[in-house]
């Protein structure tokens, strides 16, 4: 039978763990998530359901300006450590390999860490790579241990144009890739990216490798090329931030500044995978972000203004994509 946590107890068992994970005590969520394994609950639904959303709420309150980024960072590193811990008492498993990892500028190693644990549980043995893991790095990975498969974390939109060259990367080594994250809103951007699969959760991650056991991806491809304007976004973006914030600019508090040095990134998958609401989402964003100060939205607006200008000549397609509709 399939363990499902009650409803009604839930909400009062991921405060708990919520409170202790951002208070940093580790002893207390340990101690709670080691007490209901011990009463049945399974690691993957410990994490499904416990674990995952916890962290989305701290994600969530980070991004309402209710946690600083010190709290956020510290919540998230108690959530790896706690699962660290827990992974610890599992037995060691010789299944197929595979290398699990977040491309190049996506920061968040926790999905891919959840993913690699829930994986060694259905005997898949695992290689951690953790966060932003350059392709070229993954390529000489790839090479030297020769996995089974690719399981790529994508939590960020600024990191899917990266993903999709880690993708071709493991291609060219003829190893499938399966992908997955909050990035990745359905099989259509998986297949934008070229990947292989795709799976929300690492149990679906599972399921689909033991598929490919018996029966392997065969059109291995390497992709298509990119629109042209990615390549002279990748160029020329240091010279196009310089013009979006110059140093006599208003000053943007750091954490709208940096929202907005991934504007190019964004933009980058938004062109890749034709998806213009990539950065729709992420414009309103840096402008939820900025509204907690009214005195920077001026500014903001100004620096989306100048990196239009920038870009309507030499990148037309790019401009349409910043210019509101």
């Amino acid at each position: 039978m399939e363990y499902r946590i009650d409803p009604s107890s839930a909400p009062v068992m991921r405060v708990a763990l919520l409170a202790s994970l951002i208070d940093g005590d580790l002893d207390t969520a340990h101690r709670v998530a080691t007490t209901l394994l011990d009463e049945g609950m399974p690691f993957e639904t410990l994490v499904g359901e416990l674990l995952g959303p916890v962290q989305r709420e701290v994600g969530m309150r980070w991004a309402g300006g209710d946690l600083s980024v010190a709290d956020e960072h510290a919540a998230t590193a108690s959530v790896e450590t706690l699962i660290a811990l827990l992974a610890g008492g599992l037995q060691p498993v010789d299944g197929p390999l595979v290398v699990v990892a977040c491309p190049e500028g996506d920061a968040h190693s926790l999905p891919a860490r959840v993913v690699a644990t829930v994986l060694s549980l259905y005997d898949f043995r695992t290689v951690l790579l953790g966060a932003s893991v350059p392709a070229w790095d993954l390529g000489d990975y790839l090479d030297r241990r020769s996995p089974f498969a690719v399981a790529l974390s994508v939590s960020m939109p600024a990191s899917l144009f990266r993903a999709a060259a880690s993708v071709a990367v493991a291609h060219s080594y003829r190893i499938p890739v399966v992908v997955g994250g909050r990035a990745i809103r359905d099989d259509r951007i998986a297949t934008g990216l070229g990947a292989d699969g795709h799976a929300a959760t690492g149990v679906e991650a599972a399921v689909l490798l033991a598929k490919w056991q018996a029966e392997p991806p065969h059109d291995l491809t390497i992709g298509a090329p990119a629109h042209p304007e990615c390549a002279a976004l990748e160029r020329h973006r240091l010279a196009l931030l310089g013009v979006a914030l110059p140093p006599d600019a208003p000053e943007l508090p750091g954490r709208v500044r940096d929202e907005f040095t991934r504007t190019i990134d964004v933009v980058q998958g938004a062109l890749l995978l034709g998806e213009p609401s990539l950065v729709a989402d992420h414009l309103a964003f840096i402008e939820s972000i900025g509204s907690e100060r009214e005195d920077v939205r001026p500014a903001i607006h100004a620096a989306r203004a100048r990196l239009v200008e920038a870009t309507r000549e030499p990148l037309p397609a790019t401009a349409a994509l910043l210019t509101d509709l």
